[in-house]
């Protein structure tokens, strides 16, 4: 993410909203932030609602914030489902870039499709631990499977049938 100067400020959210499961419950995901800039108010750091992961109802748009003031190479961690936004750059020249991971449970579906964002020849390209948390992986026995198979080993079975 790199919002430039001039940018608005986004709207209060939840990473774990689009999965529609009653609230209270254990977290779903974990988002890291890593500050490749100097993260400050001017030119858009982070908000976050603090204590707001516990709340069960619908955010609130006026909510008392803190901003996530941070130098270049932190590393901010939070629950996905905690009340948060990107805040408006304010500067005349400064971007506020940052490289943002997030981990779901491994039953869930991505929020992103990585399957078909990456093309197949850089993926195939990939060590096999990242080819799994892109969700290339069966877990719980069965789901993310193809034809009851780890999708790796389907894949590389079936590489000739997929060219």
């Amino acid at each position: 993410m790199s919002p430039q100067p001039g940018v608005e400020p986004q709207g209060l959210h939840r990473d774990d909203g689009h999965y529609p499961l009653a609230r209270p419950r254990p977290p779903f995901i974990a988002n890291s932030l890593i500050a490749l800039d100097d993260f400050t108010q001017a030119n858009g750091a982070t908000h976050i609602a603090p204590g707001s992961h516990k709340r069960t109802g619908d955010i609130w748009p006026n909510t008392d914030v803190i901003f996530a003031e941070m130098p270049a190479g932190s590393l901010l961690v939070f629950d996905g489902a905690l009340w948060h936004a990107g805040g408006g750059n304010r500067t005349k020249d400064q971007r506020r870039r940052s490289i943002n991971l997030n981990f779901n449970l491994s039953w869930l579906r991505q929020q992103e499709n990585q399957y078909v964002g990456i093309p197949r020849t850089e993926w195939l390209k990939m060590p096999e631990r990242l080819q799994r948390l892109l969700g290339f992986q069966k877990v719980n026995f069965l789901y993310g499977s193809a034809d009851y198979t780890d999708p790796l080993v389907y894949l590389k079975q079936n590489a000739a049938l997929l060219k």
